[in-house]
């Protein structure tokens, strides 16, 4: 069973607000300062969103 944590709910937030690219959200993560809270790098994002694809 896969849970949705910060990282993903950052993600489906970014996503549901509006439908960007991979950098677009790296740059939108940057300027609200989320890895504060978050602690997600660039390459998360992708991992993050390949999970998401799969998630049941």
């Amino acid at each position: 069973m896969f849970l949705i944590g910060e990282k993903e709910v950052a993600i489906l937030g970014l996503l549901k607000a509006v439908s960007l690219y991979v950098h677009e959200n790296e740059k939108i993560i940057e300027d609200r300062n989320m890895r504060y809270w978050t602690k997600m790098g660039f390459s998360s994002i992708y991992y993050i969103l390949n999970n998401l694809l799969y998630f049941e």
